[in-house]
């Protein structure tokens, strides 16, 4: 969901397959879509891979970028959380 400075809602979309899947980081790119960072159970590997998700602006257009298992997910996890804080 994409809301206002005054929390009011601009739109709302819902990412993902039909397994659990879920976003812990939200960044706006340059070209004023979101990248969305966390775990899917619904694409992958199996189990929980980490996901990597790139939209257009205001939601649309989602083009799954990385699936990623195991000890690579967290050096990812970690790389984009600490990118995240620059």
């Amino acid at each position: 969901m994409k809301t206002d400075s005054a929390g009011n809602e601009e739109w709302n979309k819902t990412f993902g397959g039909e397994d659990s899947d879920v976003a812990h980081s939200v960044i706006q790119t340059s070209d004023g879509g979101y990248a969305l960072a966390g775990f899917t159970r619904s694409y992958g590997a199996g189990g929980s891979d980490f996901w990597l998700v790139k939209t257009e602006g205001e939601g649309a257009g989602e083009i799954p970028i990385i699936y990623v298992a195991g000890a690579v997910a967290v050096i990812v996890v970690a790389l984009a959380l600490i990118l995240h804080k620059m």
